[in-house]
């Protein structure tokens, strides 16, 4: 008989430690401006506010992925260019060797200098790696390269 009243008394005192503590949280969470709500409901709202954090970070994380990705392309297409005038000073350093004319001893026109940043400006507003792929006038400018380069290396070699 002592032993059902201890355990009616602990379950009593349960019960009220459990209110007690509801009641308790409900004071903590309404200063915070949250309405009174059942426990599954307060969790569902608490998962939509984290929801719409998460998709609020993924709309900023995409648009500075695009920006990088927008970033990387047109350093890719600096790099072709780059790759292409080394190459292309690389040749006229052979030529200048076969022809006998020592790199280090040739001296340059007045209007080489002149000639040689007209070039790199045409080459800068015209070679097909520094158009976008989407520009609605690359294949004609790409084809006034080619026209016009063959011109440009002509004179550059005296001819």
């Amino acid at each position: 008989m002592l032993e059902a009243v201890i355990g009616v008394l602990i379950a009593s005192l349960l019960v009220w430690l459990a209110r007690s503590l509801g009641r308790l949280m409900r004071g903590l969470l309404l200063p915070l401006g949250l309405p009174r709500l059942r426990g599954a409901v307060l969790l569902e709202r608490l998962r939509g506010l984290r929801l719409r954090r998460m998709r609020a970070v993924m709309r900023a994380e995409a648009a500075r992925a695009t920006a990088l990705a927008r970033e990387v392309a047109r350093l890719r297409a600096e790099l072709r260019l780059a790759r292409a005038e080394r190459d292309e000073a690389r040749a006229r350093l052979a030529l200048a060797g076969r022809r006998g004319w020592p790199a280090a001893r040739r001296q340059p026109r007045p209007d080489d200098d002149r000639f040689q940043r007209a070039k790199r400006e045409f080459a800068r507003a015209f070679h097909p790696d520094r158009l976008s792929r989407g520009a609605p006038d690359r294949a004609l400018r790409a084809a006034i390269f080619r026209d016009y380069w063959e011109a440009l290396r002509r004179i550059e070699r005296g001819g």
